[in-house]
């Protein structure tokens, strides 16, 4: 970072009492910003999301992305390579209250019993030290990112849900395209930026509210199923 910026770390309540030509707000789906500016605040989705990392050898089942719906749940594992050793991220989700890692690990346990042997054996090795327990939070629609001389970006402009994996993405996306937008126009650009992130961020919104809902349902294991076979699929 260059010299002229400065650097606060404290806690900020009161938005309207902050510095600057802009503020930028990139502070999650439970913005300070939005809730103080726009008036607005997230809506739980009624999903809980239990996620953790494993130690995995090279070569293991869960070296390769795997994920399944059925009965209103979902579970995913996915490779994490790390320098110097091979891990594993795992993550299951349902329409349940959230809990501590522990009560959540326990119940997956067992809800998860009727899955394929891959997901019981990645439950069974997970420690609760390295799981998290959160309740899945989506922004409401937004009609506009600028107001007056605040600025929405990331998960502040349009929390998602997780299925799609393209929240970070998102995220990474209005950073390049608002930055550019102030280097070329001042201030000003954060209109700019506004007009190009708008409604692309809002469409990602939605559509990962469709899968979510989709591989949730009751009937989504089935549902895959019919459509694999369809198109020749055999899994």
């Amino acid at each position: 970072m260059p010299d002229t910026v400065g650097r606060e770390q404290r806690r900020v309540d009161d938005v309207t009492t902050l510095d600057g030509d802009l503020v930028v707000a990139a502070d999650g789906a439970r913005s300070v910003v939005r809730t103080r500016v726009w008036g607005d605040e997230p809506r739980d989705t009624g999903v809980v999301a239990i996620r953790g990392v494993l130690e995995t050898p090279p070569g293991s089942p869960l070296d390769q992305m795997h994920e399944f719906w059925g009965d209103g749940m979902l579970f995913g594992v996915g490779p994490n390579r790390l320098p110097h050793r091979t891990g594993t991220n795992w993550y299951a989700a349902t329409r349940r209250g959230e809990d501590t890692p522990a009560g959540a690990l326990a119940w997956a346990r067992e809800a998860y019993g009727g899955f394929p042997d891959l997901v019981r054996a990645t439950l069974a090795d997970a420690d609760p030290g390295r799981t998290v327990v959160n309740t899945i939070l989506e922004s409401r629609p937004a009609r506009e990112l600028v107001r007056d001389r605040y600025v929405l970006v990331g998960d502040a402009a349009h929390a998602m849900s997780p299925n799609l994996g393209r929240g970070a993405c998102e995220a990474m996306v209005d950073a390049i395209v608002l930055g550019e937008a102030l280097n070329e126009h001042g201030p000003q650009g954060a209109r700019h930026y506004e007009k190009a992130r708008l409604r692309a961020g809002q469409r990602t919104r939605t559509a990962a509210t469709m899968a979510r809902r989709l591989a949730l349902s009751a009937r989504a294991g089935r549902a895959v199923v019919r459509v694999a076979a369809r198109w020749g699929g055999k899994d």
